[in-house]
């Protein structure tokens, strides 16, 4: 039965895997807990808060919540008009499979993960506002067991990327909205793998833990040509993040460094109000997550592509909610994302599929609270990876998975 290295010489396995002092407390959960992307992708967050997950994303004009609005469009905490406070837990258990009949390997892989985000608007002058708040961006686990005798080692590919986001937006008009954000970074990466040696014919284990920090900006417009229509665009600079461990190399602890080159993000999104009740919105996003394949994780001379064969990803949303009454509001969106790793990247340690994800969700009001809730599904994306593509190994690789979350907000 063939082997790892009879089928592959990896080039490069990579993974993924309203005041300072709540600012500070907030920065730390972001720490503490990172993000687990949801859903099929397994490498992007689709939104953030509650009723904009609900609604995927589309309510780029009129973010529901300030960590929406702070993930996606920052002019939109200008919507707040009074210091207004938000959090969302969520649970997420993405289902992965890799079956490859050629090596004799067929595991499944079952994961638990949460996803913190909260954020706060104060407004400082009747035209400004401060936003504040954390939220993960990018993250992923991938966790398979070797099989023996053709697999000998377990792959393990765990990546975390949140954000702290610093905030002001301001009331040009009743009509049109600016603002801007500093986005500080915290990245997390751990790895482990097997690393075939062409010299002896054997594999050399690696393992490393690299943590780090970056920075990042955006930028974001809404308008609003009429009571019925409201418009949002955004921009999401590129970033960096500069994350560094070791590892054990040759019976010697050697420095492992790497810079990620966060992408460029755009998005644009139009809502229209019908009757007194409904609203319909779309919006699409477009993210230059190619550069994850432009940087690389360096140990001794080994130089491994974080994202080997990365691609752009477009996002495109559709989202609705409706007020049953004063109190109850009813929302749900759907979504489809391309793939961002190519075919000659997919492996037990990284891959995705095209993503289609189904949410639908309810508030209620309570005097200043509001409480959340909303469930998703990403449907199951398949990859059939040939043994000319194979990067560590061909075969079906398959995701799917549930979200379910809970949030709240409160207006003072």
């Amino acid at each position: 039965m063939p082997t790892i290295s009879t089928i592959s010489t990896i080039r490069k396995p990579l993974g993924f895997s309203a005041t300072v002092s709540t600012y500070a407390a907030m920065s730390g959960v972001v720490v503490l807990f990172g993000v687990a992307a949801a859903d099929a992708s397994l490498l992007l967050a689709p939104s953030v808060g509650v009723p904009d997950l609900a609604t995927a994303g589309t309510f780029l004009g009129r973010p529901a919540t300030p960590d929406g609005a702070l993930f996606m469009n920052p002019a939109g905490l200008v919507g707040f008009e009074t210091t207004t406070y938000a959090g969302a837990f969520g649970i997420i258990a993405p289902h992965t499979e890799v079956d490859s009949d050629l090596v004799g390997y067929d595991k499944s892989d079952q994961r638990i993960g949460f996803n913190p985000s909260g954020g706060v608007s104060v407004p400082l002058a009747p035209d400004w506002r401060f936003g504040a708040g954390f939220y993960g961006s990018v993250g992923t686990v991938f966790d398979f067991e070797a099989e023996s005798p053709a697999v000998s080692s377990d792959f393990v590919s765990d990546v975390a990327i949140a954000g702290a986001p610093l905030a002001l937006a301001y009331e040009v008009s009743s009509r049109l909205w600016l603002g801007a954000e500093l986005l500080p970074l915290f990245g997390y990466l751990r790895n482990r793998f097997p690393l075939p040696d062409p010299g002896s014919g054997t594999s050399i284990p690696i393992e490393y833990t690299l943590r780090g920090p970056g920075i990042q900006a955006l930028f974001g417009v809404s308008y609003h040509p009429s009571d019925r229509w409201s418009l949002g665009a955004s921009a999401r600079t590129p970033g960096m993040i500069w994350m560094d461990g070791s590892t054990v190399l040759a019976g010697e602890r050697v420095d492992v460094d790497c810079e990620v080159q966060m992408p460029t993000v755009l998005w644009a999104g139009a809502t229209r109000r019908f009757g007194e009740r409904f609203d319909l919105s779309a919006s699409v996003r477009w993210t230059d997550s190619s550069t994850f394949g432009e940087s690389k994780v360096e140990f001794s001379s080994v130089s491994l592509p974080f994202v080997p064969d990365a691609k752009d990803e477009w996002r495109f949303a559709i989202g609705s909610d409706y007020r049953w009454n004063e109190r109850l509001t009813l929302r749900g969106g759907l979504a489809y994302a391309s793939r961002i790793v190519g075919n000659k990247a997919v492996s037990p340690l990284l891959f995705d599929t095209e993503d289609i994800k189904l949410g639908v969700g309810a508030s209620y009001e309570l005097g200043a609270w509001s409480l959340h809730t909303m469930v998703g599904h990403a449907f199951e994306g398949e990859r059939n990876v040939s043994p000319d593509d194979a990067l560590i190994f061909p075969g079906e690789y398959r995701a799917s998975g549930p979200v379910f979350m809970l949030g709240f907000t409160y207006a003072r």
